[in-house]
């Protein structure tokens, strides 16, 4: 939500084989703490174990229900580089489709909240 938006436009796509820009690597390290610290605040309150987090990913993953596989593919893109470009790439692509009348539309101001 918030994050994609003020951040996505500042990221360079570049070939994976290339140097990545450094300001690409800032904001997936940013990312990575977001997501951290989201995911540590949500076990705390849940009173989850990191175990239980991991095969329920696991499970929702080898399933395949859709609606949740997002979840799992924003969990993925902060533990890995690559998977962070796809998701930065495909909130571009959704940023700007609308797909009933056409027009762009802006993704930033959705958030998500956490219950506690």
């Amino acid at each position: 939500g918030q994050f994609m938006g003020e951040n996505c436009h500042n990221v360079e796509f570049v070939p994976a084989e290339d140097e990545q820009p450094l300001q690409n690597h800032d904001i997936f390290c940013k990312y990575t703490g977001l997501v951290e610290t989201l995911l540590n605040d949500f076990m705390k309150c849940e009173n989850l174990s990191s175990e239980e987090v991991y095969e329920a990913c696991r499970r929702v993953k080898e399933g395949g229900e859709n609606a949740w596989v997002t979840c799992v593919d924003y969990l993925l893109a902060a533990t890995e580089y690559t998977h962070f470009m796809q998701l930065i790439a495909d909130f571009r692509r959704m940023e700007e489709y609308d797909g009933e009348e056409g027009e762009m539309i802006s993704l930033a101001e959705y958030e998500i909240e956490l219950a506690c």
